[in-house]
């Protein structure tokens, strides 16, 4: 039996940058991203594997020059598993289902949840 896991952290900092929507454009302040990850390998057989995750991604609020508060703060929460199977020494097949969690502080927008279909495949 064969198994791996894995933890990371990212920090993001979203420099100043520039929307432009229909005939206006809008300034936008720096921001600040926190990602956190948790992945578990499993070899099933041969060239065979399961591979889950869990993750979250906390981001700061986006803020343009003129316009106050452009985008809430948010926290994404994801879990998911793939079954990834290894054809040849070149090329894996990656089959997988995912639930994302989005909570926001917007007024209008509090909270998106998904169930996502994930189809991939790698050739190195």
């Amino acid at each position: 039996e064969y198994m791996q896991w894995a933890l990371s952290a990212q920090y993001r900092y979203n420099m100043e940058r520039e929307i432009e929507v229909g005939s206006t454009d809008f300034e936008l302040d720096p921001n600040n991203e926190l990602l956190l990850r948790a992945d578990l390998l499993n070899k099933l057989g041969e060239s065979s594997y399961l591979r889950s995750f869990a993750s979250v991604d906390f981001t700061e609020i986006v803020e343009g020059d003129d316009t106050g508060t452009f985008v809430a703060p948010e926290t994404v929460y994801s879990l998911g598993t793939e079954y990834q199977h290894l054809f040849s020494q070149d090329f894996l097949g990656r089959a997988g289902v995912d639930y994302k969690m989005i909570e926001s502080d917007s007024g209008s927008f509090k909270s998106d949840n998904a169930w996502i279909l994930r189809l991939a495949a790698n050739y190195q």
